[in-house]
């Protein structure tokens, strides 16, 4: 039997382990990191961007309190979408497979002029 340890956060990792063990693997959880969002020192002008990308659960509270007129929105999966929805802000663009499987679906609708 093929064995795996989840070194992830604790947030989510239930989840994680839940696939792994049902795909056959016998995974442990061994917590080596924790994300922890920060307030970046600077707001973005919203006048130039036709789409924000969010590529972690963590950084959609921030988004949401400075997206100013930046009305569209791509997350790169299901879990960040949940999140953004709960706070108001529906993704238009939602990839099922990391940030590869996003930037693959934002391509799709076009290429937009400039993505935050």
């Amino acid at each position: 039997m093929r064995r795996v340890v989840h070194t992830g956060p604790e947030d989510g990792a239930d989840a994680h382990l839940a696939a792994l063990r049902a795909s056959g693997w016998i995974a442990d959880a061994l917590p080596c990191l924790e994300l922890i969002a920060e307030e970046p020192d600077w707001v973005p002008d919203d006048r130039g961007y036709d789409l924000a990308v969010v590529t972690s659960r963590a950084a959609v509270p921030w988004l949401l309190r400075h997206r100013g007129g930046i009305s569209r929105l791509a997350c790169v999966g299901k879990t960040t979408a949940e999140r953004a929805a709960r706070g108001g802000w529906a993704a238009e663009i939602v990839g099922d497979g990391g940030a590869e499987s996003l930037v693959d679906r934002v391509l799709e609708g076009g290429r937009p002029r400039a993505v935050l």
